[in-house]
């Protein structure tokens, strides 16, 4: 799992303004990526918009809890509850994280984890994007890397043996 905090300078804590939700809703609702909001302490969604729920082909935020969605460590909710314990006390976190949608298809997302403020309570806003393509194609150049490395110490191989025949 790759982690790091994207703000060297970051203070712990939370940002002293607070995000409004009925300002910040249109943005919400209408948002092409997917944005989700976490209890800060318990990492329950509290809510999710459209983007989301349909990323994750789910009907509502309830079922980001009873969907299988979860793997086995190190991408288990545990995981995720530590990554969001995280950002609520060191600042913004961002990660790349790895689901399964209901239908068992495994999937890549790059996570932005942000802590607010919202109707006074403490929250992580959190921010995807599929990257699943991204990670094909890095698993197909480490393929192709891999095979080439192959021939190349077989080549290696035969020409230190054809070498050592003719010195002989």
């Amino acid at each position: 799992m790759n982690t790091k905090n994207t703000l060297s300078k970051k203070k712990p804590g939370f940002p002293e303004h607070e995000l409004h939700y009925n300002s910040f809703k249109i943005l919400f609702d209408n948002s092409p990526a997917s944005i989700i909001i976490h209890d800060c302490k318990t990492g329950e969604v509290i809510r999710a918009n459209k983007a989301a729920l349909k990323q994750y082909e789910i009907d509502s935020p309830a079922d980001f809890t009873t969907a299988r969605l979860w793997l086995a460590p190190p991408y288990s909710f545990d995981d995720a509850l530590k990554l969001i314990t995280k950002a609520s006390m060191e600042g913004i976190q961002e990660f790349e994280w790895q689901f399964r949608n209901p239908r068992g298809e495994f999937f890549w997302e790059h996570v932005k984890l942000v802590p607010v403020v919202m109707e006074g309570k403490r929250h992580i806003l959190a921010t995807t994007i599929n990257i699943n393509e991204q990670k094909k194609t890095e698993l197909r150049f480490k393929n192709k890397n891999s095979r080439l490395d192959k021939a190349l110490e077989e080549v290696n191989h035969a020409w230190s043996f054809q070498t050592m025949i003719y010195f002989q």
